[in-house]
């Protein structure tokens, strides 16, 4: 089980992500279920891990708008686990997508500093 917080109406989870060197950096993540990727990140932090480059990705916002996003790879401590997953460098608050929850249960107890738990399904 993971486990996180509200923060400024925003559920917040802490997750680490490794480079390929072993690098390890601490994030906090805003759970975002508008976002099916895995993992946003800002470019300064990808570039200091040194994620490896894999392709860019059309990604279309809330706004209607298209952007151009450079996909790097990265590992992500998850539920006690590392899982290798894809990384889109975006210069703002790092998100958390749905394809980290795909198998999970989310409960949020949305009020300032309510707890986040995200557990396996079974």
């Amino acid at each position: 089980m993971m486990v996180g917080t509200v923060v400024n109406r925003r559920p917040t989870v802490p997750l680490t992500v490794r480079g390929p060197s072993g690098l390890e950096v601490a994030v906090e993540a805003a759970l975002d279920t508008g976002f099916n990727g895995f993992l946003t990140h800002p470019t300064l932090a990808v570039t200091s891990l040194g994620l490896p480059y894999r392709s860019h990705f059309r990604a279309g916002l809330a706004d209607s708008s298209i952007i151009r996003l450079a996909v790097h790879a990265a590992v992500v401590m998850w539920d006690g686990a590392a899982r290798d997953i894809e990384v889109l460098v975006a210069d703002r608050q790092p998100l958390l997508g749905t394809a980290l929850l795909s198998g999970y249960e989310v409960a949020i107890q949305f009020a300032e500093g309510g707890s986040i738990t995200i557990e396996l399904l079974l």
